[in-house]
């Protein structure tokens, strides 16, 4: 079952048991699929719809973290809802160590090899291996902090 038939689904079953919150969730994700499908003229990929879910929950997060500054916490709280929805339908994250392992797998590789590793080689190598399952500022800090040490 593809995502977009999932989240069809997801907007059926808040439907059925009066979920306002998840609904207004699984509408305004919708949208930004149906939005970016009209951008592209065409049907978007799963990957593609991936990129969308990962945006919007990109977004989110930045939204809480306004809201935390002025103590809004009834909007954070909706905003966690969201959040926690959208990364239901997302792959499981990384952890900080798989992470490290992969790119101190990265940086020994290119040593072996005899090239230098620097922060773009070592970013270009990892990038593809978590693409979607790992926050990209994550993995850009771990990268700088073991080639700073």
């Amino acid at each position: 079952m593809t995502i977009k038939q999932r989240l069809t689904d997801a907007m059926k079953e808040a439907m059925r048991n009066k979920d306002k919150a998840t609904l207004t969730t699984v509408r305004l994700v919708i949208d930004r699929v149906q939005k970016k499908e009209k951008e592209m003229l065409r049907e978007l990929s799963e990957e593609e719809v991936m990129q969308v879910l990962q945006t919007f929950k990109k977004q989110t997060d930045e939204e809480m973290d306004a809201f935390k500054s002025v103590n809004n916490h009834e909007k954070v709280a909706e905003l966690l809802v969201s959040k926690k929805f959208v990364e239901s339908f997302l792959p499981q994250q990384m952890s900080e160590i798989e992470i490290r392992n992969l790119v101190i797998n990265a940086i020994e590789s290119m040593y072996s090899v005899g090239r230098t590793p620097n922060k773009g080689s070592v970013m270009k190598e990892v990038m593809p291996l978590v693409k979607g399952k790992a926050d990209n500022k994550l993995v850009n800090q771990i990268v700088t902090n073991l080639l700073q040490s």
